[in-house]
């Protein structure tokens, strides 16, 4: 399971690739999140230092993404916060450690399962970018909020972000 922080950094970088370039205060942030900023505010400033996000300082001051919502993954916030994303240690990646009350990772009948769930857990975190869009038929008015994903063909075509 996702922390609160990771599901609130997510929530909080998908509103700053809404906003663009210009970004957003943490007091706004905040509001839309219904958060308190002293609950936004640290982890914003951790995404600042793992490279996510710039800050600007002064009486319109806030928060920026550091690169188009189209370049950033659900999995690289949840790592920059987080790190691995685990289910149990012996289904950490190549990791032959047994879980607790495991004799052997290498004969748990239940790893593979586990295995396999992170391994497609990873997928779609990895394919789904910030960038919001609307559905193919709605007009470029009506955001449902939809995520962008990673794919062969493009989804939207003739699409600018600027940064």
């Amino acid at each position: 399971m996702l922390s609160r922080r990771a599901r609130y950094a997510l929530k909080a970088l998908v509103l700053l690739g809404e906003c663009g370039p210009a970004g957003a205060s943490v007091t706004r942030i905040a509001q839309e999140l219904a958060a308190a900023p002293a609950f936004i505010s640290p982890i914003l400033l951790e995404l600042r230092r793992k490279g996510l996000l710039v800050s600007f300082r002064g009486r319109a001051g806030g928060y920026a993404l550091s690169r188009s919502p189209d370049l950033i993954s659900f999995a690289e916030v949840v790592a920059a916060l987080e790190g691995a994303i685990t289910l149990a240690d012996c289904a950490e990646g190549g990791a032959d450690q047994a879980c607790d009350g495991c004799r052997s990772a290498t004969t748990c009948p239940v790893r593979p399962a586990l295995l396999e769930a992170r391994l497609a857990l990873m997928t779609v975190l990895e394919r789904t970018m910030l960038a919001v869009e609307a559905p193919p038929s709605a007009p470029s008015s009506e955001r449902p909020g939809a995520r962008r994903t990673r794919s062969p063909k493009p989804i939207v075509e003739n699409v600018q972000i600027t940064y």
